[in-house]
């Protein structure tokens, strides 16, 4: 697990597959959609498949 950022109250790391759940429930959602532009996904496999392939930090 890379560590990006951390401070006393903050800890911010890269996404990992073990992420895709979390990751496809806020991908799914219309709010989050609505300020992101993305397309949802249709399962969550397809969630595991985009974070074990992104590496644009």
């Amino acid at each position: 697990m890379k560590t990006i950022l951390e401070t006393s109250r903050f800890f911010l790391r890269e996404l990992n597959i073990n992420d895709a759940e979390s990751f496809y429930a806020l991908n799914v959602n219309p709010n989050v959609l609505k300020y992101t532009g993305d397309k949802a996904f249709d399962h969550v496999d397809d969630a595991r498949d985009f974070l074990q392939n992104y590496r644009e930090y």
